[in-house]
């Protein structure tokens, strides 16, 4: 038996059972304990990609941490403002954030947050090549 078959019968199970192991606080630390291992391992070959595109990065092991954790923590949370069949607190069954904001506004929030991060960049570049 091959792993992917696998693999495709336990998603299914997922979805039949409404867990999304994924997007729950515990799924997501796990899945952000192999980006951890993957990024850290792969550090030097990603590094010139990073330089190409004049992104300055610190690939410690302590920043590639904090990064993956907040970076699954937030993606957790702003979902459990738009999704009531999460349970990001699992094994809670509820999602206590459900309807906690307007989906308006969680969007506004990301489109802001992309918004700034592209002029953070811009300016970085810029500022790099002047």
């Amino acid at each position: 038996m091959k792993p992917e078959s696998v693999i495709v019968d336990i998603c299914v199970l997922f979805f039949f059972t409404g867990c999304y192991p994924s997007h729950t606080f515990l799924g997501a630390t796990t899945l952000s304990l192999a980006v951890i291992i993957a990024i850290y391992i792969l550090r030097s070959p990603i590094e010139p990609i990073s330089n190409c595109f004049k992104i300055e990065q610190d690939y410690s092991l302590q920043s590639i941490v904090i990064g993956a954790v907040f970076g699954v923590w937030i993606h957790i949370i702003l979902d459990a403002f738009l999704y009531p069949e999460m349970s990001p607190f699992w094994p809670y069954p509820e999602n206590p954030l459900v309807g906690t904001f307007d989906v308006i506004i969680v969007y506004g929030f990301c489109i802001v947050g992309f918004v700034i991060g592209g002029m953070i960049y811009t300016y970085n570049s810029y500022k790099n090549h002047a």
